[in-house]
């Protein structure tokens, strides 16, 4: 089941950084590819002379939440619900969940030589959470106060689910 588990995961990541690659590109007219996928990061990329790193997490309504769209997506694993409420709170939760998330990332000093050796990356945060689909919602939770960001990430973004898609957002903390 790990291996399977494993599987899924690696292709939630590769869908977060093509739906960034796509917005980057089309945003600054670069032409990013993925060049390596060393895990971590999930990605190393590169535009011309320009070589960047891509590192992905997902920031889930809560761990229930976790488990029952992992196991859905996994072959050969039962289904594991989150049950049926009822909820409270959820979107307070939900952003709490993303503000824990984004501050371990951003604090974590693993990434210091890949800052070393590329510059600083990108964070894409994959918002998982039925409740959340505006950076706003976010915000609500999120405080810098207490936040150490030790400078290997240039910029944050956000992927939230749209209309069947994908938008991306900058966040700005």
């Amino acid at each position: 089941m790990a291996n399977a588990r494993r599987a899924v995961q690696q292709a939630h990541e590769r869908l977060q950084v093509r739906v960034f690659l796509d917005y980057l590109n089309r945003r600054h007219g670069a032409n990013f590819v993925v060049i390596e996928e060393p895990n971590p990061p999930e990605a190393i990329i590169r535009s011309g002379r320009i070589t960047r790193w891509v590192e992905v997490a997902t920031a889930f309504w809560n761990p229930a939440w976790a488990r029952e769209l992992n196991s859905y997506a996994t072959p050969g694993e039962s289904l594991k619900s989150v049950g049926d409420g009822p909820f409270l709170g959820m979107t307070a939760e939900s952003a709490a969940s993303f503000a824990s998330v984004v501050r371990a990332k951003l604090q974590k000093d693993s990434y210091a030589q890949l800052a070393s050796k590329y510059g600083p990356g990108y964070l894409v945060v994959a918002v998982e959470s039925p409740w959340i689909n505006s950076t706003e919602e976010l915000r609500a939770g999120w405080s810098a106060s207490n936040l150490q960001d030790r400078g290997y990430f240039r910029s944050v973004y956000l992927t939230l689910r749209a209309r069947g898609g994908h938008v991306v957002r900058l966040w700005r903390y």
